[in-house]
């Protein structure tokens, strides 16, 4: 008998098979809610085990014991799972190169796939619709105007940067940039000077009181009513758990849950440990496989909140395919950017926090939580808990001083002027002063104890982290060996010349010999030849990049 793709069509296999009626309902909680998708989750491994075997009898009287087989070969077998979001970071890494794959991709059956790849990579998947996008509106603008988009010329600018005004484009910087990429790389020549200078006096206009960035929402981590990690819940409310408690404690990016691997997450139950691997982000352009580790924290905080304990939780229905998303969707692929949000704003909705706000003036009510609340939230919480800001940098794989505006509010939610404005406390009668004293005393006992268990916190936190030698930014430099006593301001390479925490900066692990600053690495210096050069780090600061900072940090 066929049974239809539907809720229906499942139900009526369900109870045809003899399978427990009841089975439906938490399929149901699983948002599984078809045959087909029923199939993908056993398949993805995201059924608990007392449910699989249900679930398996189910399609193998719906679906006949030969399509079942053929879906039960190992995940950890089976081909890696196509992407269906053309955005997420892929990282490439390969051990030597080698000369016969060059050499296959020039021949001449080869050469266009190869020049394509090439091109395709020029930028990162998440920027290549943007910049298309970019190029589209300046050429329907220049069209609306009855103007060549190209070649660049000063009536064109001026026309241009009227309409964006109109338009209320607050990013018309990175236009313009992309405008100039495509007459150089079409007209085969420089922008003219007297064009660059009416660039430069457009963008003066069009920027003139539009404010800086605004700051993202965050949420109390704290705060967030989340089940005990000993609980037995859905799996899907147990995903959406463990990925909210992650992405704070690692600082992730919706962009980065999504490309997470099953492979990604490791756990060591003898060091109590979880450790978390960042095949790419947006400061790892390369895939340099970055390791961040946190371990349990159930002296510190509850358990609720323990990354360890709720990755261990996450192990029961963790991917058994390597190669598949870490968190899945309902039909077994990767999260999109939508799919992740809503993840996120489920679970904070049975939390005591407001889940929009107003807009501007004649806008609705906005939604609070997007993508980099994660991000954003985790950083506030470490600083409340008296991280060191280098540890949540290094935490958050920051190059640039722009994490100053993440934490900036969490030093803000301490600072109280209750007792400096309240006259009781200077009228106070002499026994209520010593009373008050007494309760003070008591007060300033608590807050060193609590103080001394955040600072403990804090240390373990710091503890488990790898900080690599090496700060890059021109050149490979040797860092501050005294990063976590200083402030970021002051933090400067072994040469003394590059004052690298006021500039955008990767860290590694290694460099070429070639790269690496010969003042920093005076072996690496040949025949006594001392390189003088200083690194430019004014032109790399996060307040030149802040057009793009504010939607890709």
């Amino acid at each position: 008998m066929e049974y239809p793709d539907s809720f229906a069509g499942l139900a009526e296999a369900l109870v045809d098979s003899g399978v427990d009626p009841e089975m439906l309902m938490w399929l149901e909680s699983l948002d599984v809610d078809n045959i087909s998708a029923a199939a993908h989750a056993l398949e993805a491994g995201r059924l608990p085990p007392e449910l699989s075997g249900s679930v398996q009898a189910l399609l193998t009287f719906a679906l006949g014991p030969d399509v079942v087989k053929r879906g039960e070969k190992s995940m950890s077998e089976a081909p890696p799972a196509k992407l269906r979001r053309t955005d997420l970071p892929v990282a490439k890494p390969t051990a030597a190169g080698s000369l016969a794959k060059a050499l296959e991709s020039a021949r001449p059956s080869a050469r266009e796939a190869t020049l394509a790849s090439f091109k395709r990579d020029v930028w990162a998947p998440s920027n290549q619709k943007p910049q298309a996008s970019r190029w589209r509106t300046w050429s329907k603008v220049c069209d609306a105007w009855g103007i060549p988009a190209l070649p660049l010329s000063r009536d064109g600018i001026e026309k241009v940067a009227a309409s964006f005004k109109a338009g209320g484009y607050r990013s018309a910087r990175q236009y313009f940039a992309r405008a100039r990429r495509e007459h150089v790389l079409q007209m085969k020549a420089e922008v003219p000077p007297d064009v660059l200078l009416c660039m430069r006096d457009a963008l003066r206009s069009l920027e003139r009181g539009i404010g800086g960035p605004a700051l993202k929402d965050a949420f109390r981590f704290e705060e967030v009513v989340l089940p005990s990690p000993f609980e037995e819940i859905p799996s899907t409310r147990r995903q959406a758990v463990c990925m909210l408690v992650l992405g704070c404690w690692f600082l992730l990016r919706e962009i980065e849950i999504a490309a997470l691997q099953s492979k990604h997450l490791t756990v060591d139950c003898e060091r109590m440990e979880v450790t978390l691997t960042l095949a790419a982000s947006k400061c790892d352009q390369q895939g340099n496989l970055v390791l961040r580790k946190h371990g349990c924290y159930c002296d510190h905080v509850p358990a609720r909140m323990c990354p360890y304990h709720n990755a261990v939780a996450f192990e029961k229905i963790r991917p058994k395919n390597l190669e598949a998303p870490l968190f899945l969707s309902s039909r077994g692929h990767e999260l999109s950017k939508h799919e992740t949000i809503q993840l996120i704003r489920r679970t904070l909705s049975a939390s005591p926090f407001a889940m929009k706000r107003a807009g501007a003036q004649g806008q609705a009510m906005l939604e609070r939580f997007n993508g980099h609340v994660l991000r954003v939230s985790g950083a506030q919480f470490l600083a409340r808990r008296l991280v060191p800001l280098p540890t949540i940098m290094l935490l958050g794989r920051w190059g640039s001083r722009s994490v100053e505006r993440y934490v900036q509010e969490a030093a803000l939610e301490t600072f109280s002027l209750d007792q400096i404005f309240d006259p009781s406390v200077h009228v106070a009668e002499p026994a209520k002063k010593k009373r008050d004293q007494l309760n003070c005393e008591a007060v300033g006992d608590s807050l060193a104890a609590l103080t001394e268990k955040l600072e403990i916190l804090a240390a373990r936190v710091e503890a488990l982290q790898e900080r690599p030698p090496l700060v890059v930014g021109k050149k490979a430099h040797a860092r501050d060996p005294h990063e976590l006593d200083k402030l970021p301001v002051t933090w400067r390479t072994r040469c003394g010349l590059w004052q690298y925490g006021c500039a955008a900066f990767t860290r590694a692990s290694e460099a070429p010999v070639a790269t690496r600053c010969r003042r920093c690495f005076p072996e690496c210096a040949e025949d006594g030849e001392i390189d003088s050069n200083r690194e430019e780090s004014g032109s790399n600061t996060s307040s030149d990049s802040s057009s793009s900072d504010s939607e890709t940090d």
